[in-house]
C-alpha cells in the first residue's frame, strides 16, 4: 500500500512542489524522495559501476531498481531501510558513504540516505564522531564542510553553531552535575558543544576559547571517562538540546569578539586600574586586579582559573567565588564593571551593544527524544536576557 501511494504521488505532477513523505518521523521533500530514487539507479547499473542515470539502460532492470529505491522509502526503520541500501548501493557506494569526515568527498549528500545511514550506524561511531555527525538530533547529517566547495571561507554555516555563541565556560546548571567530575569540565563541556555538526578539532576550538593548545587532550579524555560510566549517551543529548534552544534564540552576546577584545590581561588590568583610581572600590578590601578577574569573567562568561596573564589564577577558594557571584549582583558593582567595559571597548573602537552578562534560565520540560529505541528526558533551556 504505502508503494502504491508512493508511486501514485510521484506521477501526480501537480502535487510535486507540497509533496512531504514521512520517514523515521521526519519529512523530506519530494525533490530529496526523486533523487533518492534516481541515485539507487544510477549507483547500481552494473554495466560501468556506477555512471549516471540513463535512459538508454534496460527497462526490467530499471523497474527492479526503481522497486529498491521504493522499498527503502517504505520503511519504517532505519535499521531495515539501511539493509535495503546495503544490498542495492552497497556498502561503500558514493552515493550512502559512512566515511570519516576529514576524508568526506566535496559533494552533496541525500538527507534521505544521510539519515539512513547515520541513524542505522551510531552505535560504530566513536563519540567524536557523533558530535560532527550530531546524532543526538532527530535528523543526524554530515557536518557542513564536508560539502562545503575549496574556494568558500570556513565560516559558521548551517549545522555547526557560531562560535559566538559559546562561553569559555559552559553556563552553570546547563549540563546536569552529575556529568561531571570537577568543575573544570563546564570549559570541556563547551569545547563538546563547539564541535557538534562540525569537523573543528580540538586544538582549534581550544584555542578559540582562549584555552592553553594543551586542553585539547581533555575533551578525548572527558569522553572515555564518560563513556566508562554509561554516561555519554545522556551529556550528548543534553548538548544537542543546548545547541537546538541557541540556534532558536542565540545569545545576545558575542563571546568570540569579547575574548578578543580582553585577551591582553595587561591592558585590561591597566583598565581597571584606571578606573578605580577614579571612582574607588565599592567593596572595602578589593584591590584592582581582583576587580580586573570579576570584570573578565563576567564580560567573557569565562574562569579566573583559565584567564590571559596576569590576571590568571591556578585555583580560585571557594568563599573567593563565592563572594565574586554575590558581588556581580550588587549595582555599586554593576556600575563599576560598567566603566571598566567603556574603557575596554573604547580602546578597540567597538561597542559591543549586548548585557554586560547573559545566562539561559533554566526550565524543567518533559519532552521525549527517539534514542535507538528509547527515549530520554531532557531539559529544555528558555533563553532570557539578564541585564545588569
Amino acid at each position: 500500500m504505502n508503494t502504491q501511494q508512493l508511486i501514485n504521488r510521484l506521477i501526480d505532477a501537480d502535487a510535486q512542489t507540497d509533496i512531504r513523505w514521512p520517514l523515521f518521523d521526519q519529512e523530506f521533500p519530494f525533490p530529496d524522495v526523486l533523487a533518492l530514487l534516481f541515485e539507487v539507479l544510477s549507483a547500481s547499473d552494473p554495466r560501468d559501476g556506477g555512471s549516471p542515470y540513463s535512459l538508454g539502460a534496460d527497462p526490467q532492470w530499471q523497474v527492479s531498481r526503481m522497486y529498491d529505491g521504493v522499498a527503502i522509502l517504505s520503511e519504517t526503520d532505519p535499521f531495515a531501510a539501511n539493509e535495503h541500501l546495503l544490498r542495492a548501493l552497497g556498502r561503500h557506494s558514493r552515493q550512502a558513504p559512512l566515511y570519516a569526515s576529514r576524508a568526506a568527498a566535496h559533494t552533496t549528500h541525500n538527507p534521505i540516505l544521510t539519515h539512513i545511514v547515520l541513524s542505522a550506524n551510531v552505535a560504530t561511531l566513536s563519540p567524536s564522531k557523533q558530535l560532527t555527525y550530531r546524532t543526538a538530533s532527530r535528523r543526524p547529517g554530515y557536518p557542513t564542510d564536508a560539502t562545503r566547495r575549496p574556494n568558500q571561507g570556513l565560516t559558521p554555516r548551517e549545522r555547526e553553531l557560531s562560535l559566538a555563541w559559546i562561553p569559555q565556560m559552559l553556563w552553570p546548571g546547563t549540563i546536569s552535575e552529575h556529568l561531571r567530575k570537577d568543575d573544570l569540565d563546564r570549559a570541556t563541556d563547551a569545547l563538546l558543544l563547539g564541535r557538534l555538526g562540525s569537523n573543528r578539532s580540538w586544538q582549534y576550538l581550544a584555542i578559540e576559547n582562549q584555552l592553553p593548545a594543551s586542553f585539547r587532550t581533555r575533551p578525548p579524555a572527558r569522553l572515555r571517562w564518560l563513556q566508562k560510566r554509561d554516561l555519554w549517551d545522556t551529556l550528548h543529548q543534553e548538548l544537542e538540546e543546548v545547541a537546538v534552544r541557541l540556534a532558536a534564540d542565540p545569545p545576545p552576546i558575542d563571546y568570540h569578539k569579547r575574548r578578543l577584545r580582553t585577551f591582553d590581561g595587561e591592558w585590561v588590568q591597566s583598565c581597571t586600574s584606571r578606573i578605580v583610581a577614579q571612582a574607588g572600590s565599592p567593596v572595602p578590601g578589593i584591590d584592582s586586579r581582583e576587580w580586573a578577574r570579576l570584570f573578565w569573567a563576567t564580560y567573557t562568561g569565562g574562569d579566573v582559573r583559565l584567564a590571559p596573564a596576569p590576571l590568571g589564577i591556578p585555583s580560585v577558594p571557594n568563599e573567593h567565588a563565592d563572594r565574586h557571584v554575590s558581588l556581580v549582583d550588587r549595582p555599586e558593582v554593576t556600575a563599576l564593571l560598567q566603566e571598566i567595559r567603556r574603557c575596554i571597548e573604547d580602546a578597540a573602537g567597538e561597542e559591543d551593544g549586548g548585557p554586560l552578562t547573559w545566562a539561559p534560565r533554566l526550565v524543567p520540560l518533559e519532552r521525549d527524544f527517539a534514542v535507538g529505541e528509547s527515549s530520554v528526558l531532557v531539559r529544555a533551556l528558555r533563553l532570557q536576557v539578564l541585564t545588569h
